[in-house]
């Protein structure tokens, strides 16, 4: 069921944008890395299992059938990692499968940390996948997170759930997405699987 809902999802996506920016959205070289930072605080629960869709998507869906490596960032405030990097599909398959949303509170994560540490991780010209439904803390650090991505050329992707009782800036992942040449998709809380994508945002 969460498979297919995924696939509806995905779908939707598709129809919205059209194939041409769907396909932007989702281009990933040969001989590139994957690399996914995923919000695993207990407000994703709801999320978790579409959220592991869309990653099974992407992973089966891009135009290699072999990367250099798949990297997984789960970060729960105020913890970011481990780090899981794999050189075996099965394996990161496998690892996606066993994360768990629990715990949180804070309206506020600790989200760009996570994605510097995603930037440690991936090689040059390999997209940044980021899922989560809040906004993030160590804002200070958005240019060094910027200026990293551009001189990795590494694209900064954001799947975004904003939750209903925290603060819905995205003015931040605007600007690392605009920067980096990734793209925004911000998405109706504990409806991913649904049509229901709000304002669209390409970098």
């Amino acid at each position: 069921r969460h498979r297919r809902s995924a696939n509806s999802f995905l779908d939707f996506i598709r129809r919205k944008l059209g194939s041409q920016t769907f396909n932007q959205f989702f281009s990933i070289e040969p001989d590139t890395s994957l690399t996914f930072v995923l919000d695993t605080t207990g407000s994703m629960d709801k999320e978790m299992d579409e959220v592991k869709g869309i990653v099974r998507y992407i992973f089966h869906n891009s135009p290699s059938t072999s990367y250099a490596s798949y990297t997984l960032v789960p970060f729960r405030d105020p913890h970011y990692g481990p780090v899981q990097s794999f050189y075996d599909r099965r394996a990161f398959l496998a690892s996606l499968e066993n994360l768990q949303a629990v715990g949180g509170g804070d309206c506020d994560e600790v989200v760009l940390r996570a994605i510097h540490e995603g930037l440690s991780e991936a090689d040059s010209l390999s997209p940044i996948f980021v899922f989560t439904d809040a906004g993030t803390k160590h804002k200070e650090e958005m240019e060094s997170v910027i200026n990293m991505g551009q001189w990795m050329q590494v694209p900064v992707f954001f799947f975004l759930t904003p939750s209903d009782t925290c603060e819905k800036d995205l003015s931040t992942y605007l600007r690392i997405a605009d920067q980096t040449g990734g793209q925004v998709l911000p998405l109706e809380k504990g409806k991913l699987g649904g049509s229901s994508t709000s304002q669209y945002h390409q970098g």
